[in-house]
């Protein structure tokens, strides 16, 4: 399918360190709304996804349309790296956060 299990856990991890991030500042008093990275990622990933999902259905391999693999790739490490660019705002700001409120 060209789509490989790291691509999907380093999707998942991001998605749940920063729910646990953003979990742990709000329970702590501190506003830790969504981040503009944060909603360039989801709409990459609700673009990407369906794309994606099509293509494996046409499978291009058996079509003959390779040029669709190379799109299906180009959108899956897109939204790899989108994930992995947008989860550092949060983790970067939540550790100044933490800083802050121990001094």
């Amino acid at each position: 399918s060209g789509i490989y299990p790291w691509m999907i856990a380093v999707v998942l991890a991001r998605e749940l360190l920063v729910t646990g991030i953003r979990g742990e500042m709000e329970s702590r008093g501190l506003k830790f709304g969504a981040k503009v990275s944060g909603k360039i990622k989801t709409m990459v990933q609700s673009i990407g996804i369906p794309f994606i999902l099509g293509i494996v259905a046409l499978d291009p391999n058996e079509t003959g349309h390779h040029w669709m693999a190379w799109v299906r790739d180009v959108l899956a490490y897109g939204i790899v790296v989108t994930a992995i660019a947008s989860g550092i705002p949060y983790v970067t700001s939540a550790t100044r956060a933490m800083k802050r409120n121990i001094e």
